[in-house]
């Protein structure tokens, strides 16, 4: 059963002290788990002697008076098993003849009696209870330091009159009674305290799928000192989602991924829960620059006869190489629910990749295959040509790293010049799964942010160029589109009128039909004032050209008349839009 049963068991069985033991532990220590999964099973399965035949449980919280706490230890105590006839029978004495009648197999009944009997018959009640172990739980979560006191006055009685033993679990830095009463009224105090392996065994027991990954996620468990059982279970729950996401990509390192998703989950969640850290001043936390803005503003505020020591900054010991995203810290504080694009919440590995593993692998610097690993990253920096934007400024931001710490030979000013150089070269483009979360040197942000407004520019146009294609084809399979991605942003003027008008002209009627409506509907005052006025010359150009055409149309048909209701809507898009 292990030493905390031994010395919950060595203190009963010491007769010159009352059967009151208090089994303390931390909240999240696991206290409540060890006793309904470990003490009771084996005192109910004769496979551990505590000296008594029965034990029970029972919590004390949200109870308001001591009359509460009797209910519920007669609850607890004679309805927990079949009802002993005997006990009935003298119950039923103590009761002065009000259970009579009573069946004394009917628990029900004798439920009946407990609800209605008086204080006197509850107390003759307990005055027959022989050869159990109660144990008490949540004491400390009374506000009632007088209760607290009762509750214990009751427990010792009974101890001593009816040699009834109470373990008491509590978290005793959260009792507010006085030391001198707890040594008067306790055979002694138990401490509960886990290893980091069995909290993880625990809190990982029902997500089976994490246990190849056990070695990795006790070192972090161990390394940021978490044992709290409850965080544990909510970040095993949390970890088992994102593999569920992963799990089937074929392309994707499990093992590396899952230990990185495990570290941002166990590091932000400790915070979070274990230092009251809200997931903002966790996302400043992890930022260096947004840790000097803050240090800044802090000292700009504050005035000098205020000024005092800096307070320790508890995220020292959780910052490494690797920055959370936004989305981790928001997810892992239980801000947001589990997203389908795993890559927001952080790096997601790839298989056999020396330059991801070098760069983005803590551990792969003092890996035998570091030279080759190497060769591989300066290739991809220098040499590549088309290069994922993301991965690349991230790869040269770790460049520097290895420059500072000494692992390659180069000048930073030097390097700093020749990546701006080859950024020029570079093919960029963008793939979702790689994401940037670690890019603070200075001007290495200034070169992505640039590159990546380009490549942001340069998408839209060939992204519009093929809207614009499909619109050729029919309007009506893309109304709906444009509807939803254009609402509120100007779209029509991003082509020439004459290329509407040459697009309009390939329509079919049907087109035209749903054309004409998509202008009728798109201006109205709630989105014109500020939103669609850069259209109005595409509009007045556009109707131009029509107009043009209908001169030429001598005679009435179904052409014409067509042409006809989407000049009219033009001509009303144009007023409304108009000075």
């Amino acid at each position: 059963m292990g030493p905390v049963a031994q010395q919950i068991k060595t203190l009963f069985s010491d007769k010159s002290f009352p059967s009151l033991v208090l089994l303390d532990g931390e909240w999240g220590a696991g206290k409540t788990y060890y006793v309904e999964h470990t003490l009771i099973p084996a005192v109910k399965n004769k496979t551990f002697n505590l000296g008594h035949e029965n034990i029970v449980y029972l919590s004390v919280f949200g109870l308001e008076n001591l009359a509460d706490f009797r209910d519920k230890l007669v609850s607890a105590t004679y309805f927990s098993d079949k009802v002993d006839t005997g006990f009935v029978e003298k119950l039923k004495e103590a009761a002065f003849g009000v259970a009579k009648s009573i069946d004394t197999e009917n628990t029900s009944l004798v439920g009946s009696l407990l609800q209605s009997s008086s204080g006197a018959i509850k107390h003759a009640m307990l005055s027959k209870l022989r050869d159990y172990v109660v144990v008490v739980d949540d004491l400390e979560r009374l506000e009632n330091d007088n209760l607290q006191k009762g509750i214990i006055g009751e427990c010792l009685n009974l101890a001593e009159e009816n040699k009834l033993a109470f373990i008491f679990v509590v978290n005793a830095s959260r009792l507010k009674l006085h030391n001198t009463f707890l040594e008067k009224t306790f055979a002694g105090k138990v401490k509960l305290s886990c290893s980091y392996e069995s909290a993880f065994d625990i809190t990982f027991e029902r997500t089976s799928n994490l246990h190849p990954f056990k070695t990795e996620i006790v070192r972090f468990i161990e390394k940021f000192e978490l044992k709290n059982l409850r965080i544990l279970q909510r970040i095993s729950f949390k970890l088992n989602q994102i593999y569920e996401l992963v799990k089937d990509c074929n392309e994707i390192d499990i093992q590396k991924t899952i230990e990185f998703f495990a570290k941002d989950l166990i590091r932000i969640s400790y915070l979070h829960s274990c230092c009251n850290k809200s997931p903002s001043e966790i996302e400043i936390g992890f930022s260096r620059q947004k840790r000097v803005e803050s240090h800044i503003r802090k000292k700009q505020n504050q005035s000098p006869a205020k000024e005092t020591d800096e307070p320790e900054d508890i995220f020292i010991r959780f910052l490494d190489i690797d920055t959370p995203t936004k989305e981790m810290i928001n997810f892992a504080c239980g801000e947001t629910h589990i997203i389908d694009d795993v890559h927001l919440l952080g790096r997601v590995f790839r298989k056999s990749d020396p330059v991801e593993h070098l760069l983005f692998n803590q551990y792969a610097l003092f890996d035998e295959a570091f030279d080759f690993n190497l060769e591989k990253a300066r290739k991809f920096i220098f040499e590549d040509d088309q290069v994922e934007i993301h991965r690349w400024f991230e790869a040269c931001e770790q460049y520097v790293n290895l420059i500072e710490w000494r692992f390659v030979e180069e000048y930073m000013e030097e390097y700093l010049a020749k990546i701006e150089r080859f950024a020029c070269r570079k093919k960029f483009y963008r793939d979702k799964n790689f994401k940037t979360y670690r890019i603070n040197h200075p001007k290495i942000v200034k070169l992505f942010k640039k590159h990546s407004g380009l490549l942001e520019s340069e998408t839209q146009r060939v992204g519009d160029q093929q809207l614009f294609e499909q619109i050729k084809t029919s309007w009506q399979q893309v109304d709906q589109t444009i509807y939803n991605e254009h609402r509120l942003t100007p779209f029509l003027n991003k082509y020439p009128a004459e290329e509407w008008k040459l697009a309009f002209s390939g329509w079919s009627n049907l087109d035209k039909g749903y054309f004409c409506s998509f202008i009728l509907e798109r201006y109205d005052p709630s989105n014109i004032a500020n939103y669609l006025k850069d259209e109005l010359p595409t509009l007045q150009g556009l109707a131009a050209l029509l107009a043009s055409e209908l001169d030429k149309m001598p005679q009435a048909n179904q052409q014409k008349g067509v042409m006809t209701r989407v000049k009219l809507a033009l001509d009303s898009a144009i007023e409304k839009l108009g000075p």
